[in-house]
């Protein structure tokens, strides 16, 4: 884009300002389906909400055939209010309030059961409303991705025998209908084979189920965690080594591991994306504040923070400068404006000679940046889109107000 773009975006929405690129957006919706085949299996993409909830940017992914893959009551309000079609919403998460179960029931939205308490509660819930929940019960993985943590937090885990429980509990009444299995892996998944081993174990479990009822799941569902190719690297990665995950590779995987239980292929396939759709989708517009010569580097400090920012923390962002006209770069560090060292944007990263009212454009920030973003010191930024030919507002910056519309101890005008 030209550098009059992203000046012109500043002086309407002042700075720091999110930009949604609708087209890229949209065509990496449409590459992972494309690339995301199981055969003859039906394959169901449900967009993470928690990636990034601008409603701008889940309903593109709605109107690209994706559903909802919700993980909070209020998630859920979301996709009703966005009427997603209630058998492409998949209320996930171990936070579920009895009012969101009642509401997921009576609509009939598949609830990922956490756990072997939140399953009680669900087939309760169904008994007094005189229904059948639809249930799908979450596996806990017992492996690491991407040499990270192992996420078992989540789920009922098939080595403590909780999956056991669960099949019993659900046999003992007639309130819950199994509609499937899942198991989401981790974060930013490079590596296919973790799918791999992921699918093994949901196979593990779908063969249990036979075994020990007469249920039988209709979908199975791996989750998300698919990396992105943004240029946005984790900090502790090198860049040429860094590589976003084969969509393909994972779907072939998927498919060949199914065909052994399910060799009909009657099951459907859930996948729940998000990062690899919305990361490279959306880029942060601030403006210089002050450069200050320091020892060993120089700061630029600019008006967007890792309050807006967070990723920033874990993540090494691309890094532009529209409008500089600069030949030279040196070294320095790039601080957001919150009053501690740590709100650091990039450190030890090449910069133009620049002064204030430079505009400083941060890439790769779509997935957990506006979604984890808070009002840390101020409130947060606009957000506009732009689909190639129009720019829109698609979300207001938020008034001084809205920091205090809810405390009582503060008078609400001056």
């Amino acid at each position: 884009m030209p550098p009059s773009f992203f000046a012109d975006i500043a002086v309407a929405h002042g700075t720091p300002v999110y930009i949604v690129w609708e087209r890229i957006f949209r065509e990496n919706c449409r590459i992972f389906t494309e690339q995301f085949q199981c055969g003859s299996r039906q394959c169901i993409s449900a967009y993470s909400y928690k990636t990034n909830n601008l409603a701008a940017l889940c309903a593109m992914a709605h109107d690209e055939g994706f559903g909802a893959e919700v993980v909070s009551p209020a998630e859920l309000d979301m996709a009703l209010r966005l009427a997603v079609p209630v058998n492409m919403i998949f209320f996930n998460g171990p936070l579920k309030t009895d009012e969101s179960i009642k509401e997921a029931i009576r609509r009939g939205i598949a609830i990922h059961v956490d756990s072997l308490i939140e399953l009680r509660r669900a087939l309760d819930i169904a008994g007094a409303l005189q229904t059948r929940a639809i249930l799908t019960l979450r596996i806990t993985p017992e492996f690491p991705a991407n040499n990270g943590p192992i996420w078992n937090k989540f789920g009922l885990s098939l080595r403590e025998g909780e999956l056991d429980d669960a099949i019993t509990m659900m046999g003992e009444c007639q309130d819950g209908f199994l509609a499937g299995l899942h198991m989401h892996m981790g974060t930013n998944i490079t590596d296919a084979a973790v799918y791999e081993r992921g699918c093994e174990a949901l196979a593990d479990a779908f063969r249990k189920v036979a075994i020990n009822s007469t249920m039988v799941p209709q979908y199975i569902d791996i989750g998300g965690g698919f990396s992105a190719d943004s240029g946005a690297v984790p900090y502790g990665s090198h860049g040429e080594e860094w590589r976003s995950i084969a969509v393909s590779n994972v779907a072939s995987i998927v498919t060949k591991c199914l065909n052994k239980i399910d060799p009909h292929e009657r099951l459907r396939v859930v996948t729940e994306p998000g990062r690899i759709l919305a990361e490279p989708a959306v880029a942060l517009l601030a403006r210089v504040i002050s450069v200050k010569p320091r020892q060993p580097r120089p700061q630029v400090i600019i008006d967007g923070g890792t309050n807006i920012l967070p990723t920033a923390y874990y993540t090494r962002h691309p890094i532009s400068f529209p409008g500089n006209q600069s030949s030279a770069t040196h070294i320095a560090d790039i601080h957001g404006p919150l009053c501690t060292q740590h709100d650091a944007i990039a450190i030890e990263t090449p910069v133009p000679e620049l002064v204030p009212g430079d505009l400083v454009s941060v890439h790769g920030v779509g997935a957990y940046a506006s979604s984890f973003s808070c009002q840390f010191v101020g409130p947060r930024p606009p957000t506009v889109s732009w689909d190639g030919k129009t720019l829109s507002l698609v979300r207001e910056r938020e008034p001084l107000d809205v920091l205090w519309q809810y405390d009582k101890h503060i008078r609400q005008s001056r």
